[in-house]
């Protein structure tokens, strides 16, 4: 077992670049990973949004944040400039079958996070009602292209900071605040609201002015410092990467 290094709590980003980096990740984290299990869920029960919502948060509590606390404290200075745990972890059985599962991980997430890209590669062609063997080949390029792409930037820490900059604060935080205070925009649809805010909350903030207040802030910092500062930070990086390592580079943080 690997103890916890000198000073490892003490330990902060050395840039701004590192920050936000960091950022868009741990927005990924809480609001990326969540959404696919209760949008899905929801689409069948409605009701049981909030429900799964909030079960779906035992996957961060439980996997996620532990074991990324860990190898923080254990390796701080290995983890700020290498974007993959598996570069920092000594090679155990337990890495092994990490890895293992993880490659299983990565084929579900690929074949889930392409699907619309395939969907509408088949409306593009026009082949969206022919046979699933028609279809197929349609996806090919899509596929093709994603390996390609893989291939040719794998730089996993930097890849992740740009989609989570991209898609975490609008879809996990932003349009779900503006939606909800657009939808309850009058008195008789706040007198209508089906799950309002809870009584706490209400008191809290003065009432529907406060959640409203609420909600415009929660909108603003994340479109400004999660899409704005973390996509422009997270494509520095990127370009960075890009001028050091090399389109297919052989050696990738080895």
């Amino acid at each position: 077992m690997h103890g916890i290094a000198p000073n490892a709590g003490q330990r902060t980003a050395t840039s701004m670049r590192n920050f936000y980096n960091g950022f868009a990740v741990i927005m990924s984290a809480f609001g990326g990973h969540a959404n696919a299990i209760e949008i899905m869920d929801s689409m069948f029960v409605p009701e049981g949004y909030t429900r799964v919502y909030g079960w779906s948060f035992l996957y961060i509590f439980s996997l996620t944040l532990p074991h990324s606390t860990a190898v923080q404290l254990a390796w701080p200075d290995q983890a700020l400039h290498n974007g993959n745990v598996y570069g920092i972890l000594p090679l155990t059985l337990a890495k092994q079958l990490s890895i293992y599962l993880m490659l299983v991980h990565q084929l579900i997430a690929f074949c889930l996070y392409s699907a619309p890209l395939y969907y509408m590669c088949e409306k593009a062609l026009r082949v969206h009602t022919k046979p699933i063997y028609i279809r197929v080949l349609a996806r090919l390029p899509v596929s093709l292209s994603v390996a390609a792409f893989a291939v040719a930037f794998p730089f996993y820490g930097t890849i992740n900071a740009v989609v989570a900059s991209i898609t975490s604060p609008l879809v996990a935080f932003a349009f779900p605040a503006a939606a909800y205070s657009w939808l309850h925009r009058t008195t008789a649809r706040q007198q209508a609201c089906v799950r309002p805010p809870p009584s706490w909350m209400m008191k809290l903030f003065g009432g529907w002015t406060g959640i409203h207040a609420l909600n415009v802030f929660i909108v603003a910092f994340f479109i400004v410092d999660g899409t704005g500062f973390g996509m422009f930070y997270s494509f520095s990086q990127f370009i960075r990467d890009v001028q050091h390592f090399k389109p297919f580079p052989q050696c990738y943080q080895c």
